[in-house]
């Protein structure tokens, strides 16, 4: 397969933040007088909308969604420094490139995240298109990407999503593409392999020229 346009997520795919994520749950937690999670509770929690994550953390229905999203986003951007790349995508991104395959974002961060650290990643060149939040609520990604596929008329079929959840992996059936998520992000291989799309631990161009 070549595809016509390779559609990356950001968190927890191209940027390796999962530990950074982990930790602002944890200090929203500590800030309530409430006990830490581990990885295996993150994974369990996480849904969207992100609200739902939290009702689970929280263990209520009473959340004040907009505090939370502004502790998560004020001890993430403090931390953002502790992020890099997931080991491996800057060699496929590139492979991509020079292949001349487009390449784009679509992302729930906030866009402000994203294009600040393209610049400090020296990644800008590398993707026509980066379609992300204009606010901090970090909401469904489906829209907003079915929105540019249609006015940009990609083949259905020629459309491939690389993301590291089940939302990515929604997305992708939303525009009829093909799926790679992998391990290293924001859920579990148990939740991941519950879909039909190739779950890897690594990624390399070879699983996306032979999916």
């Amino acid at each position: 397969m070549k595809p016509e346009i390779v559609i990356w997520d950001w968190n927890g795919t191209v940027l390796d933040d999962l530990g950074l994520s982990l930790d602002a749950v944890n200090y929203i937690l500590d800030n309530r007088h409430l006990p830490p999670i581990d990885k295996e509770k993150y994974y369990s929690y996480l849904d969207t909308p992100i609200i739902r994550f939290y009702e689970k953390a929280l263990n209520t229905k009473d959340v004040d969604f907009e505090s939370i999203c502004f502790e998560f986003n004020d001890y993430y951007r403090r931390n953002i420094k502790e992020a890099g790349l997931t080991k491996g995508i800057l060699q496929v991104i590139e492979d991509l490139f020079n292949r001349g395959i487009p390449q784009m974002i679509i992302s729930a961060s906030h866009i402000s995240y994203i294009n600040a650290a393209l610049k400090e990643f020296a990644l800008e060149k590398y993707f026509s298109a980066v379609i992300a939040a204009e606010d901090f609520a970090a909401g469904s990604k489906i829209e907003r990407a079915k929105a540019y596929m249609e006015r940009n008329m990609i083949p259905e079929n020629d459309r491939l999503v690389i993301g590291d959840t089940l939302h990515d992996y929604e997305m992708s059936k939303s525009l009829g593409g093909k799926c790679i998520l992998l391990t290293s992000g924001h859920e579990g291989r148990d939740k991941l392999s519950s879909t039909d799309a190739l779950v890897l631990d690594s990624l390399s161009i070879e699983d996306i020229l032979s999916l």
